[in-house]
């Protein structure tokens, strides 16, 4: 029996800075996923970086209900699974690890652990799409880059794609009505904690690296020299400090509410929905859920705790067709 669970789904907008005339779909569909290598993917793997085994790809990918669906997904090659066993009688749960090959593996193929899993859809040059707290729309964007960059060589090295958001109906009506004051950026300061020790009878060096956009805000205002002489751990003990950056808008002759939208679609599209929001010249707030198209639905799950694809992929198509068709979207 199928178990269902809430989840987001988010709409983008795929910006072809290109001088191809083909919609995303049609690039996917024709001159990616075609051809005698469509059928290994160990040859369209994106490595991530050169010291790490860490990679991802569009792994399953299918044409249904006249859309591109596919799984993004993410593994670190040959990376272990830790996990506890629980017994009466002890005062602690044991931990182990074991190898994903140590489950089930014949000396044919080789398992590997997915660390995350991502699931889109794309309609011509929209997308809709349900993220993962590690395989982000960032990741997609990054990725189908890299696949129209390294692996097809379709767009030039001076030419991008851009998963850009749109804004609900309310708030672009209201903005073009009322007009724009000012955007505020920003969040709670919060840092990720690194040391090293490079001799055993030497002090630990302990580093500082930005976890939230607060964090960005000041390590980008202060620069690399006097970041790494801050004292956070005494900065931030006892405080609840959070960073916030104002842009005031100043509306010139020409300028109009669809090019400021447009504008925070692009420069603030991998931005929590909570790091900004947008104050009218009325005094009413657009938060940055209202500038982001999106909506729950029921996701399916198999017994065994994957996704039910072919149901998530149907409510997928359904809500993005329908915003199609309703105009809510536009080419």
């Amino acid at each position: 029996m199928k178990k269902t669970r809430k989840r987001n789904i988010y709409y983008k907008k795929a910006l072809l800075a290109s001088k191809t005339t083909k919609t995303l779909q049609e690039i996917l569909q024709t001159d990616i996923f075609a051809g005698d290598d469509k059928l290994d993917p160990n040859l369209r793997e994106e490595q991530l970086s050169t010291d790490s085994d860490r990679k991802r790809l569009v792994n399953h990918y299918s044409k249904r209900e006249g859309m591109f669906f596919g799984q993004l997904i993410a593994y670190s090659e040959g990376a272990s699974q830790s996990f506890l066993t629980k017994s009466t009688g002890k005062s602690f749960y044991e931990i182990k690890a074991i190898q994903a090959d140590e489950i089930d593996s014949a000396a044919e193929q080789k398992n590997e652990f997915i660390e995350s899993i991502l699931y889109f859809g794309v309609y011509k040059n929209h997308l809709v799409v349900m993220q993962s707290l590690s395989l982000t729309m960032k990741a997609l964007e990054a990725h189908l880059s890299w696949l129209l960059h390294d692996y097809k060589s379709i767009l030039a090295p001076d030419e991008q794609i851009i998963l850009q958001d749109r804004p609900t109906q309310q708030a672009k009506n209201q903005i073009e009505t009322v007009g724009a004051r000012q955007i505020k950026v920003g969040s709670p300061l919060a840092f990720t904690q690194e040391s090293s020790q490079e001799e055993t009878d030497q002090p630990k060096h302990i580093s500082w690296s930005p976890k939230t956009l607060g964090a960005d805000l000041v390590k980008s205002l202060l620069g690399q020299k006097d970041w790494d002489d801050l004292d956070i751990k005494h900065s931030l003990d006892d405080q609840n400090i959070s960073v916030q950056l104002i842009i005031r808008y100043r509306r010139k002759t020409g300028d109009s509410g669809q090019k400021i939208l447009d504008d925070i679609a692009t420069s603030l599209r991998h931005q929590d929905e909570e790091d900004y929001k947008i104050e009218l010249k009325d005094g009413s707030i657009l938060e940055g859920s209202e500038l982001k198209i999106s909506t729950k639905i029921d996701v399916s799950f198999m017994p065994d705790g994957r996704v039910a694809e072919a149901d998530l992929y149907s409510e997928m198509a359904k809500w993005l067709i329908a915003h199609y068709r309703n105009k809510n979207i536009v080419d």
